[in-house]
C-alpha cells in the first residue's frame, strides 16, 4: 500500500493498538462490510421496483418477485408497486440512520485513537530518562504529539474506510455481473486500465510529498519553539527578517505539499466522473442496439446508472483513503518509533537520609566527549551546608545532578546511609530534595499554582512557604496567592522568581535543599540577601549549593572547588 508496504504497515499498526483498540477496529469492521451490504441492496432493490412500475408482467416473471406477489396476496400489480415503493422509501431511512451512526463511530474511534496515543507519547516522554532527553529535540516531541499522533489515527480509520469502500465496489460489482455479464466485463477492463494509472500516478506522488510534508513541518516545529523560546535575544540581535524568511521557507514547503496533496484527491473523481459518464453512454448506446423494446431498456439502464452513480464514488473515496495512508506513513513511522523507545520506570521504595550521601568511585561522561567526573569519591554528612564552586564545564552540575538522582553514575555508586541509590528508590529520594534551578519553571498561572506544581495543595503550607521565602509582603500588595506570574514569570523580577523557586522548593517541607547556580543571573547584593536567607531555612536541614563565583565560607561548613573537569582535582578550601 505504501512506502513501507501493506504487511507492514498493518503489522506497526497492529503494535501501537491495544486489545480493546482491537475489539473496537473488529466492530467497526463488521459495521463497514454491513454498510457495504446495505449499499449494495439499496442499488439492487431499485432495478425491481422500476421494472414492476414500468412493465408489471416482465417484473413478475421473475420469481422471487412473483412468490412475494402472491405470499402477500396483493390485489394488483399497482398496489404491489406502490407498497414496494414504501418498502424501499423506508429501507432508505433505515439506510441513512445506519449511516450516520457508522460515520459517528468511526469518528469516535478516530479521535479516541488520537487522545490514546498522543497520551501515551506524553506519559512515555516524561519516563525517558534525563540524558536521553537532553539529546532529543523538543520541538520534535511537540510535534509528534500534536501532529503525527493526529495523522496516524486518521490514516488508520483510512484503512478501515478503503476495506468498506472495497467491499461496496466489489458486491456491486457481483450485481453488476449478474445482471449483465457482458456489458459488465467490458466495464471491468476499462476501469482496471484507469485506476491501474491513476494508483501508479498516486502512490508515487503522495509517497514522496508525505515526506515532504513531515520534513517541512518538522522545521517549522523547530523554528517556532527556538524563536518564542529566545524572543527577547532574537529582538536584541535584531533577527526578525532572518527568522521570517526561515520560517516563511517551511511554511511554504509544508503548504506546498499539501496543496499537491489535496489536489491529487480531486484526480479521481474529475477521471471517474468522465469515465462514468462516458461508460453509461455506452451501455444505454449499447441496450438501445441489442434491443428494440425500450421498456425493457429503462430497467436495465437505470441499473447500470444507480450502480455507477454509487460505485465511482466508492472508487473515488477508495484512492481518496489509499492516498490518506501513503501521505500519513510516515506518521506510522514516527509514532512506532517513538512508542517503541526503552523507557525507565523510576520505582519509589523508601529511602531514609540520617547519616551520610556517599559517593563511591563515581564516574560520568556525555555522548562524544571524555569522562567529566572519574573515579570521585565524596561524603555528605546530614544537616551539613557544602557548595561546589568552579567555572562552567568543570563539572559541578553534573556532579549533583548525580547525588539527586537525576543521572546514574556510568561507574562507581551512590548511596544513601549504605542504600544504593537506583531505578527501584530514587523517586522516594527525589521528594526529599528541594530543587531551585538557575532558571525558574513558572506556568502562567497565579503564584498559588506555581508553588503547589506536582503536590497537593494546601494554602497555609503555600502561604508559610512564601513567608519563609521573604516574598509574602509583596504578594500581599497584590492579589496574593491569586498574583499572576505571567508566562515564564515575565511579570516578576528576577529576584522575585528565585523568592517564588525556593518557596516551592521549601513547600514540600524537605530534607535537602540545593540550589544549582540559583543566584548567577542575579545581582551581587541580592545574591547575598538570598543565600544569607537560605543558610538560616537550612539551619536544621542539609544544604547544598553550586556556584561559579567564590562563595563566603563562613556560611558553609565545607567549599569544594572543581576546575575543568579534572576529576582528581577536587579540592577542599
Amino acid at each position: 500500500m505504501a512506502m513501507i508496504g501493506t504487511i507492514e504497515i498493518l503489522r506497526r499498526v497492529n503494535d501501537l493498538l491495544s486489545s480493546r483498540d482491537r475489539w473496537l477496529l473488529f466492530i467497526l469492521f463488521l459495521m463497514s462490510m454491513a454498510f457495504a451490504g446495505i449499499e449494495a441492496a439499496s442499488i439492487s432493490l431499485v432495478m425491481p421496483f422500476i421494472t414492476l412500475a414500468t412493465d408489471p408482467p416482465k417484473a413478475l416473471e421473475q420469481h422471487s418477485l412473483a412468490k412475494i406477489y402472491k405470499w402477500l396476496e396483493f390485489e394488483s400489480t399497482q398496489q404491489f408497486a406502490l407498497s414496494m415503493g414504501a418498502v424501499l422509501v423506508v429501507f432508505y431511512l433505515m439506510r441513512g440512520i445506519f449511516v450516520l451512526s457508522y460515520t459517528y463511530a468511526l469518528n469516535r474511534y478516530t479521535w479516541g485513537r488520537y487522545y490514546n496515543l498522543s497520551m501515551r507519547l506524553f506519559s512515555n516522554y516524561l519516563s525517558l530518562s534525563y540524558r536521553e532527553f537532553t539529546q532529543l529535540n523538543s520541538s520534535q516531541l511537540e510535534k509528534s504529539i500534536i501532529t503525527e499522533a493526529s495523522y496516524l489515527s486518521q490514516m488508520i480509520v483510512s484503512v478501515l474506510r478503503f476495506l468498506a469502500e472495497a467491499a461496496v465496489a466489489l458486491l456491486l460489482y457481483l450485481v453488476l455481473l449478474i445482471v449483465n455479464p457482458q456489458v459488465t466485463m467490458v466495464i471491468t477492463v476499462l476501469l482496471a486500465i484507469m485506476l491501474c494509472a491513476l494508483v501508479y500516478a498516486i502512490r508515487r506522488i503522495s509517497s514522496r510529498q508525505g515526506q515532504l510534508r513531515e520534513s517541512h513541518q518538522s522545521r517549522f516545529y523547530h523554528l517556532l519553539n527556538g524563536t518564542f523560546g529566545n524572543f527577547k535575544f532574537i529582538r536584541q540581535m535584531a533577527a526578525e527578517a532572518q527568522m521570517v524568511n526561515e520560517f516563511s521557507v517551511s511554511v511554504s514547503g509544508y503548504c506546498r505539499s499539501n496543496v499537491i496533496n489535496t489536489t491529487l484527491a480531486q484526480l479521481s473523481p474529475t477521471v471517474l466522473e468522465t469515465v462514468g459518464l462516458v461508460l453509461l453512454v455506452s451501455i444505454i448506446g449499447y441496450s438501445l442496439l441489442s434491443s428494440s423494446d425500450g421498456s425493457q431498456v429503462i430497467p436495465l439502464v437505470a441499473m447500470y446508472g444507480l450502480a455507477l452513480y454509487r460505485m465511482m464514488p466508492a472508487v473515488h473515496r477508495m484512492l481518496y483513503y489509499y492516498n490518506n495512508v501513503l501521505y500519513y506513513s510516515s506518521s506510522l513511522e514516527i509514532i512506532h518509533q517513538e512508542l517503541s523507545r526503552p523507557l525507565v520506570v523510576d520505582g519509589d521504595a523508601p529511602v531514609f537520609f540520617s547519616k551520610l550521601i556517599t559517593l563511591e568511585g563515581v564516574s560520568f561522561n556525555y555522548p562524544g566527549r571524555t569522562d567529566v567526573l572519574t573515579d570521585l569519591n565524596l561524603s555528605i554528612v546530614k544537616n551539613e551546608k557544602i557548595a561546589f564552586i568552579g567555572p562552567s564545564g568543570s563539572g559541578k552540575t553534573t556532579l549533583l545532578d548525580l547525588i539527586i538522582g537525576i543521572y546514574t553514575p556510568e561507574r562507581g555508586r551512590v548511596t544513601i546511609d549504605g542504600v544504593v541509590l537506583d531505578s527501584s528508590n530514587v523517586k522516594s529520594w527525589r521528594r526529599a530534595i528541594g530543587y531551585i534551578p538557575q532558571n525558574i519553571y513558572l506556568l502562567d498561572g497565579t503564584v498559588a499554582e506555581n508553588i503547589a506544581f506536582g503536590k497537593i495543595y494546601d494554602e497555609s503550607r503555600i502561604i508559610r512557604a512564601l513567608e519563609q521565602a521573604r516574598i509574602w509582603d509583596f504578594l500581599r500588595q497584590h492579589e496574593g496567592l491569586n498574583t499572576h506570574v505571567g508566562q515564564g514569570g515575565v511579570k516578576l523580577s528576577g529576584g522575585q522568581k528565585q523568592r517564588i523557586g525556593i518557596a516551592r522548593a521549601l513547600y514540600g517541607d524537605p530534607e535537602i535543599l540545593v540550589l544549582d547556580e540559583a543566584t548567577s543571573a542575579l545581582d551581587q547584593d541580592t545574591e547575598i540577601e538570598i543565600l544569607d536567607e537560605v543558610y538560616n531555612l537550612t539551619k536544621d536541614r542539609t544544604l547544598i549549593v553550586v556556584s561559579h563565583h567564590n562563595l563566603s565560607p563562613d556560611n558553609f561548613d565545607r567549599i569544594f572547588k572543581l576546575e575543568s573537569g579534572q576529576i582528581n582535582i577536587l579540592e577542599q578550601i
